[in-house]
């Protein structure tokens, strides 16, 4: 994984994403900030489960789903705290 500061606390994180043998790149934007005593870092990753030949419910793959389809984009959230600890 590779971090790039885009602006203030804002880092760009690249990386590859490898699910079913299928890999692929990606990048998402987090916030990272820093007090005395924590860490933390939010941020969100989206990608597109079609790319990786996950078919279920996908309306990418089938035409007759109606009201039945599953978004293909997932996307996870996540929210990180750490505590600074001398060493």
């Amino acid at each position: 994984m590779v971090a790039l500061r885009t602006s203030g606390k804002t880092y760009k994180q690249k990386f590859k994403n490898n699910y079913k043998g299928i890999t692929h790149p990606n990048s998402f934007p987090a916030k990272i900030t820093m007090s005395d005593s924590e860490v933390h870092v939010k941020a969100a990753i989206v990608f597109d489960r079609s790319e990786y030949n996950v078919r279920y419910g996908s309306g990418s793959f089938f035409d007759d789903l109606g009201d039945k389809i599953i978004y293909d984009d997932i996307e996870i959230g996540i929210e990180l705290v750490a505590s600074k600890k001398e060493v």
